[in-house]
């Protein structure tokens, strides 16, 4: 057993509350997993693991202090289960549908072109099937950008669950903050368990 920290228990944020109506806000990008990969596999050009490396180093401190500042319904760090992954859990332990916007996903520069040319981690793929029985893709939505969504990041971002008419101010105060990339990237949607990733 190990404790790493203590919360007061009427401050406890899990992933299980996101509401119909809220607004869901991602605060770093993703495809870390894809472009560490490459480098080791020395398919990645010098300096693509520079942005990557930078945001490995930046805690999550800053945007837990703003969101806890907006009053969220819910939380989750985005690690090895991807965005696909961990937003899915989300959508089920909340009971929720949740809808991703492809277009608004920060992504690192680079993580898309490695995945067109083959480049993918040992892990996307159970990442996928492990989300299958929530996930769904809009018409449009590419093999590569399927892939990217599953892509196991290391050191991730949180994604927020907060109410819609809260989400602009907390934007902007992150990247006050210094959490620069931070981005509204989705909502939650009336429905039982889902995950739909759209345009």
């Amino acid at each position: 057993l190990s404790v790493t920290g203590v919360i007061h228990p009427d401050r406890v944020l899990t992933n299980a509350a996101a509401r119909p109506g809220d607004a869901l806000i991602l605060t770093k990008p993703v495809g870390s997993g894809i472009l560490v990969h490459a480098a080791r596999a020395k398919a990645a050009g010098p300096g693509v693991l520079d942005a990557v490396r930078r945001s490995m180093a930046a805690l999550n401190k800053a945007a837990c202090e703003v969101m806890l500042r907006h009053a969220p319904h819910a939380c989750t760090d985005i690690t090895g289960f991807g965005i696909a992954g961990h937003v899915g859990q989300m959508a089920r332990a909340s009971k929720a549908a949740m809808r991703l916007r492809l277009s608004r996903i920060p992504v690192f520069p680079g993580a898309l072109d490695a995945v067109r040319r083959g480049v993918i981690t040992g892990i996307t793929n159970s990442n996928r099937q492990m989300a299958a029985d929530v996930l769904r893709f809009a018409d449009g939505v590419t093999e590569e950008e399927r892939q990217l969504v599953c892509d196991p990041q290391t050191s991730g971002g949180l994604l927020i669950s907060l109410p819609a008419d809260r989400a602009d101010a907390c934007l902007r105060e992150l990247r006050a903050a210094g959490v620069t990339d931070a981005a509204i990237v989705g909502e939650v949607t009336a429905g039982g368990p889902s995950l739909e990733i759209v345009r």
